[in-house]
């Protein structure tokens, strides 16, 4: 008789092409259960031990009454191997035994009722899996096992042995295999191609569209000969018309159209969906079709399977009784999933749920009113709520347009509550995890009811009312918030009721690459170049389309689909030639890009943003206070989620001011977590492991309210083999035994006991160079690719065990990434960093890291990291110039407080190094400081940099920072109104650019000195500088050089029309767009834009106008450009002149707030002299005599104005000429006149 750990094998009951099956005894119990092994003669195959390891690692992830339960787990020890053929160190698992075989058998007793109950079961399944970011790949008759009888028929999900981890959050090796990979009759279009990044729950929701088509009629959709044939029917073939064998309801064929699309994003997008669909197509009409069979237990059917014949006795199921081939791994399965490996008695399980909310809030196809911990009420599904105050796409036809974005079926009504039924079943009932199991399996959330209800009542109201809300999430370390929150998105993913973006902390490629990761993780595109990526999400947003509605192509066209690829790739990154270059001049067009995107995200369900550590993420924050503060985002629907390390988060990581802002917004909710009380703590101990009420009480007391210290403590008691069995539990073989007394400890004690596992680490030399390769490791970050880590132990000339990370994975002290692998715990890297130092390994580490980052094109965050790695090495000289560059290359990018990050840090090395008085590395920072505090509108934090460096400069020979100071100070001068002495600063900047051949230097000074010249009245000195400025653009054509000359351009368009000279001012005008979309800068195009307008105004196009003035206001606002501003008073004149006057007034009223908050005259007078044609119009002439006083005195201080000044005098005069006020039409028609003299007119 064989044995694998404590089972003892019966018979074989099947095999397939990687394992077979085994009916096995439990030893210690009795009960029987089903026990996998890779077959004979493959068992140290890598591509078969792989596979199998990550079905064990999926499904011991799973906790869901419809997923077959793995009970144990190991591996074949020498003993064993010997006897049985087996090969030494082959996995194996047990799992729970379905009695009644699978569904492939049982066909021939279904009606609809039953199959209806099948099809919500297999639903739920997967809407608890995908929840979890597994795809299971393999869905077919024979993989859907049943279990029991009478009134305990379950349908149980199996054999994951394909499954594939979608992102980040995927257990195990993620399977971008482009192999074909499935059952051919049942293998979805993308499975067919080999196209991994297409992978979701729609690839499993077309596998179950095939076997709900062959439950109905008995055969699946496609037939063939042979695969190829098969494969060719899936990618090609339309689906054959429904031929049922049974009754079935109205709308079950299109049903099913709609799971069986070729295309994913025509499918039902999750599992939620398809079930909230199938139960509105309620029962067959003809009654009598359906009377021999009842239904499996379900919540859609609450009949019971009275009719299924009793269990299969195991001589039935000898492989003599059973085709091989006909078998699968899944054919077979444990026992009911109560049974306890202690031998306890189990009570009936209730059929519990993933769905079970969702279920309850649907009855006789009517999505009912479901009341929020707010005490609002929740009706109709989120898609086809209409917005309030605005216009959007809306998929259920309310809004704009009777078309819609897909999909267009009904979206599920939000769940009443977050609870489902297996919230109140005690887990015991449900089995503790084994000893094998521990490692793999993550216990259930213990309490936290109020925190559940806040996040549930949150996500309520942004379901009901579409608006944007945010959430801070803090608490102690180990209290669990990453815990409750992956509990939260996971439920709401379950119930269909959100998408989620979760942007982890941050990586070791650098702090914004985080919210990178985190979009190239949304939409697959890992590892593809920039023209790749641009290509994905064209498409992504293409197969979204189902209308040629201009008005939505409008919306789906706002997606800046060039540059959101340009975010996503790494800024070092090469780009092909005819690949277009962004200029962003401030953050804001950055979120903007992402904005419209997430929006896009949101149109048909809300969207949880989750940042997780943002302590660490300045960037996420940033976006964040974006999408909370954008009026036009109010509405998005979007509920952003932020977890912090510490409760304190004002006071951490240089995010402190972000976070308070946050923190004081309206529409966000502190949620702080404490530690659980000694209840909650004890019976997340009770739940890890059948232990002795000794051991859970002295366990609880030593980790002193750290679950987390708790959870990982048990698991070395366990590799340790320091736990006996008793009759209350497991308990301390020797109860003297010391425990860590902290994380440093336990990580060591861990990892001593998994190296020492390891083959060839069986001597001191061989652990330690095991040791130096997890240093190594540590060295890179919490997280790192394969790639980096392989070049990383090569040039240390370290040999990596093959097994050590899928150990590391096993025992959850690592987790696979798309790209590489991830520390379970930022203490365990901390704890391998001392221990390095303590060994004398740390500083060569580094500098190995810092060589292997040395090259062209760097991106800003790769110089950041060769910074902190050659500092790390102790080559803190070396680290100056990559923190320089990468602040440089960070203000490029207008990532303005990570540019200060960089600085600060060298200024803090500048300090600590006591570098000589006339070392120019000395000031290398204070100018680009200077010019950050300039752009972000801090003219003090400004004149302070300029000061330090002049101070610094008496000895330092600095051409460009000194430049750089001066063009800082004339720019301030330039908002001040300092003509003369902004000018004097603009030339000896450029003077000085030019004496180290910085042309980008001297383009920005000469156009500076042009601007400020031309606003001054010298408008034709202003058009010589800007002429000499572009001569001097055409000797170095770079992207930054070529955004200024798009300016210079504009410059020249501007001042020609403000001449009157409008055919040159076009001609200058179309350069400047052009050159501006070359470079991607689109406050240029805006601007551009707006005044491409402003030309259409004075010929009296005032349709044209209109229509430019508004597009240029929307893609100046959507960047947040104070710009935007100029082409808003465009647009208001243009109303008026077109007698539009409610909307002109509706247009002013944002820019009374921006004269308030900003107070710079030309938006004043801009203001008061547009409310003149107004407040003639309404005849409110004692208003009129006010403003217009007030618009004389602007006049009066002002050198300078914008045509819109005249033109709306001029307007105004016209209205009260027609009122009979001539005397004040005079009035206004005069001061007109003399403004018109002004520009030259």
């Amino acid at each position: 008789m064989r044995h694998l750990g404590s089972f003892k094998l019966h018979n074989r009951l099947g095999r397939g092409g990687m394992g077979e099956v085994w009916r096995a005894e439990h030893e210690p119990t009795g009960e029987v259960f089903a026990v996998k092994v890779i077959r004979r003669g493959l068992g140290n195959a890598g591509k078969y031990m792989r596979a199998f390891e990550r079905e064990v690692r999926a499904t011991a992830r799973l906790d869901h009454p419809g997923v077959v339960r793995i009970v144990d787990y190991g591996v074949i020890e020498p003993s064993t191997g010997a006897m049985s053929g087996w090969n030494v160190g082959t996995p194996w698992f047990a799992m729970e035994y379905a009695s009644q075989g699978n569904l492939e058998n049982l066909m021939r007793y279904m009606t609809w009722s039953t199959v209806k109950s099948v099809l919500v079961s297999v639903l739920d399944a997967l809407a608890h899996s995908h929840a979890r970011g597994l795809v299971h790949r393999d869905i077919k008759p024979s993989n859907i096992l049943l279990d029991g009888s009478g009134e305990h028929v379950r349908v149980l999900l199996s054999d994951f042995g394909l499954v594939h981890a979608v992102g980040r959050g995927g257990a195990g090796e993620p399977s971008h295999t482009q192999e074909r990979s499935g059952t051919p009759s049942y293998m979805a279009p993308e499975q067919v191609r080999g196209d991994w990044r297409d992978f979701g729950p729609w690839t499993d929701l077309y596998a179950l569209g095939c076997v709900a088509y062959e439950l109905a009629c008995g055969r699946p959709p496609f037939e063939a000969n042979n695969a190829p044939g098969m494969w060719l029917k899936h990618l090609e073939a339309p689906v054959p018309p429904l031929e049922a064998t049974i009754g079935v309801p109205d709308g079950f064929e299109r049903w099913l159209q709609r799971l069986l699309a070729k295309e994913p994003a025509r499918r039902f997008q999750c599992a939620a969906d398809a079930a909230w669909n199938l139960l509105l197509l309620g029962d067959v009409d003809d009654e009598s079709l359906d009377v021999e069979f009842g239904g499996v237990a379900s919540h859609a059917d609450a009949k019971t399977w009275t009719h299924l014949p009793g269990p299969i006795s195991p001589d039935k199921m000898s492989p003599d009784k059973m085709s091989p081939d006909k078998m699968s791994p899944g054919d077979v399965s444990p026992v009911d999933k109560t049974a306890s490996l202690s031998g306890a008695p189990a009570p009936p399980v209730q059929t519990t749920r993933a769905l079970d909310s969702l279920l309850s809030a649907r009855t006789d196809g009517v999505g009912l009113w479901s009341q929020t911990s707010h005490g609002e009420e929740t009706s109709a599904p989120f898609s086809s709520r209409p917005t309030t105050g605005r216009k959007r796409i809306d998929p259920r036809g309310v809004s704009f347009s009777d078309h819609a974005i897909v999909p267009d079926y009904e979206m599920p009504a939000l769940a009443r509550s977050w609870h489902t039924e297996a919230d109140a079943v005690d887990v015991r009932r449900r089995g503790r995890t084994s000893l094998g199991l521990l490692g793999l399996r993550r216990p259930p959330l213990v309490g936290r009811e109020r925190e559940r209800d806040v996040l549930w009542g949150e996500l309520s109201r942004v379901f009901s009312t579409r608006t944007t809300r945010g959430v801070i999430v803090g608490g102690p370390a180990g209290v669990g918030k990453a815990r409750v929150l992956g509990w939260f998105v996971q439920r709401a993913q379950e119930v269909g009721a959100a998408k989620v973006l979760r942007i982890p902390e941050s990586e070791a490629s650098g702090a914004g690459d985080a919210l990178r990761l985190a979009l190239c993780d949304h939409l697959r595109t890992w590892g593809l170049s920039r023209s790749e990526c641009r290509q994905r999400i064209q498409t992504y947003i293409d197969e979204r389309l189902t209308t040629d509605d201009p008005e939505i192509v409008e919306l789906l066209e706002r997606v800046d689909v060039p540059a959101l690829a340009q975010l996503m790739t790494p800024s070092g990154a090469r780009r092909a030639a005819d690949e277009p270059a962004f200029h962003f001049s401030e953050p804001t067009q950055k979120w903007s890009v992402i904005a419209r995107f997430l929006t896009l995200e949101a149109a048909l369900r809300p969207l949880i943003v989750w940042i997780d550590g943002a302590n660490s993420q300045s960037q996420s924050l940033d976006l964040a206070r974006y999408l909370l503060v954008q009026e036009h985002l109010a509405e998005m629907g979007c509920m952003i989620v932020i977890s912090l390390r510490d409760a304190q988060a004002v006071e951490l990581q240089g995010t402190g001011g972000r976070l308070a802002e946050l923190v004081g917004h309206d529409a966000v909710v502190e949620l702080p977590l404490e530690p659980m009380g000694d209840a909650e703590q004890r019976r997340v101990v009770e739940d890890l492991l059948e232990l002795h009420p000794d051991l859970v009480d002295r366990i609880h007391r030593h980790a002193r309210g750290s679950m987390l210290f708790a959870v990982h403590l048990v698991n070395h008691l366990v590799e340790r083999d320091m736990l006996r069995r008793s009759e209350r539990g497991y308990r301390l073989a020797d109860a003297e035994q010391p425990f860590p007394k902290d994380f440093d400890e336990l990580w060591q004690a861990r990892l001593d006991q998994l190296i020492g596992a390891l083959p060839g680490t069986g001597t001191d030399t061989g652990a330690d160079k095991v040791w130096a390769a997890l240093e190594a490791a540590a060295a890179l970050g919490e997280s790192f690719s394969r790639e980096e880590y392989g070049a990383l132990v090569d040039t240390l000339e370290l040999t990596v065990p093959e097994r050590l990370w899928d150990e590391l994975s096993r025992q959850g002290l690592a987790s696979a990434t798309p790209t590489g692998w991830r520390m379970a715990e930022e203490s365990l890297r901390h704890m391998l960093e001392k221990r390095s130092k303590r060994v004398g390994r740390w500083a060569p580490i580094n500098a190995a890291v810092a060589r292997l980052l040395v090259s062209e094109g760097l991106s800003a965050n790769a110089m950041q990291r060769r910074a902190l790695h050659l500092r790390r090495a102790g080559f803190c000289e070396a680290a100056l110039e990559p923190l320089r560059e990468a602040g440089r290359e960070l203000m490029q990018e207008a990532s303005f407080e990570q540019a200060r990050t960089c600085l600060n840090q060298y200024r803090e090395l500048v300090d600590s190094l006591q570098l000589d008085g006339n070392d120019p590395r000395r000031t290398a920072d204070l100018a680009l400081q200077a010019e950050i505090a300039r752009i972000i509108g801090d003219p003090g934090e400004a004149r302070r940099w300029v000061g330090l460096f002049l101070e610094e400069a008496a000895y330092v020979d600095d051409p460009t920072g000194l430049g750089t100071v001066l063009y800082v100070l004339a720019e301030l001068d330039r908002l001040d109104g300092e003509v003369e002495r902004g000018a004097y600063f603009y030339e000896h900047a450029a003077h000085l650019f030019k004496r180290v051949y910085h042309v980008e230097g001297q383009v920005r000074a000469w156009s500076g000195e042009a601007w400020m010249r031309g606003f001054a009245g010298e408008l034709e000195q202003a058009e010589a500088l800007f002429t000499h400025a572009i001569d001097t653009a055409r000797q170095l054509p770079t992207r930054p050089v070529r955004a200024e000359l798009a300016w210079c351009y504009q410059g020249l368009a501007e001042f020609a029309w403000i001449r009157g000279q409008q055919g040159r001012a076009a001609q200058y005008n179309h350069r400047a767009e052009r050159l501006a979309r070359a470079v991607g800068a689109p406050v240029y195009i805006g601007m551009a834009r707006r005044l491409q307008a402003d030309l259409a105004l004075e010929r009296g196009d005032e349709q044209e106008a209109w229509i430019g003035y508004r597009s240029a206001l929307d893609m100046l606002l959507a960047v947040n450009s104070r710009l935007a501003d100029l082409a808003r008073t465009g647009a208001v004149l243009a109303a008026m002149k077109a007698e539009r006057f409610d909307e002109a007034d509706e247009l002013l009223a944002p820019l009374e707030r921006v004269t308030r908050i900003d107070g710079r005259y030309t938006y004043r007078l801009l203001f008061h002299v547009m409310q003149l044609p107004l407040l003639a119009h309404r005849g409110d002439i004692g208003a009129w005599d006010v403003e217009f006083a007030r618009t004389q005195q602007l006049l009066d201080e002002m050198s300078f104005i914008f045509p819109y000044v005249p033109q709306a005098l001029e307007l105004a005069a016209e209205l009260l000429e027609a009122a009979g006020h001539h005397e004040r039409a005079q009035r206004a028609t005069n001061v007109g006149r003399t403004q018109w003299r002004r520009l030259g007119r």
